[in-house]
């Protein structure tokens, strides 16, 4: 259906009110899709409810993958593309990057390479030679604290670079200093409702917002899922 099909419930910090109905990213509720006129929000949609589907709109929509499903995955798409290009990508695990330099142009006007030196389980250094280096690798990157460490000399025939660019900045938000950042909820739990209603059993493929009760600048929290391919998988539940 696309990624504006893709439902998102709100459920509301009030214990004593009903959840309201499941609406798209495109902010209509399963109630409006039975109409082909109907662009109404769902009806029980705060403002702050609106607030975020915009915010899901605006940055689209991803499934939570498990790091060994998407480590596997990368390496399924390399192989792929390995059989059916004379361009091939090679594939190495257990080496660390211990630095990220500039080769030498061969001649004038041309653009120097980039050679990552890597350690591996060993010891030994093995050295990578390439036009582009993609530091994918997390908070404590080794390839950006490198280049921060690295004096712009060393750069001179990259003419943009900067080390100031690569330094670390951090930010403080409500979820800085929490313990625990993600917890893990049953396949298909139910979230009670209110007023006699049935219970919402909820669905892998779903988003889903659980709203807390404070909303102030350090004591705000809510409980974010993101949607899964596998229906009977553990569902990872963000700590916002």
């Amino acid at each position: 259906a696309g990624m504006g099909g893709t439902r998102i419930t709100i459920v509301p910090a009030d214990p004593d009110e009903e959840i309201p109905e499941k609406a798209n990213i495109a902010g209509t509720s399963d109630s409006a899709k039975g109409s082909s006129s109907s662009t109404q929000p769902a009806a029980a949609a705060t403002k702050e409810d609106e607030g975020a589907l915009n915010t899901e709109k605006a940055v689209g929509v991803g499934y939570w993958i498990p790091r060994h499903e998407m480590v596997k995955l990368m390496a399924d798409c390399i192989e792929e593309h390995n059989s059916e290009h004379d361009c091939k990508i090679d594939f190495q695990m257990g080496q660390d990057c211990v630095a990220v330099l500039p080769t030498r142009a061969t001649k004038e006007g041309d653009d120097a390479s980039v050679c990552v030196t890597a350690q591996g389980e060993d010891g030994t250094l093995h050295l990578h030679e390439a036009s582009l280096v993609v530091g994918a690798d997390g908070m404590n990157s080794k390839v950006r604290g490198g280049l921060a460490e690295t004096s712009a000399d060393t750069w001179r025939s990259h003419r943009t670079f900067n080390p100031k660019k690569f330094i670390q900045r951090k930010w403080t938000s409500p979820a800085s200093y929490l313990r625990i950042k993600v917890l893990q909820l049953p396949p298909r739990f139910e979230i009670p409702n209110a007023n006699g209603k049935p219970a919402l059993k909820t669905m892998s493929e779903e988003i889903y917002s659980l709203r807390g009760v404070n909303n102030g600048p350090r004591d705000f929290l809510f409980l974010g899922l993101l949607p899964m391919r596998d229906n009977s998988a553990v569902r990872p539940t963000n700590i916002v």
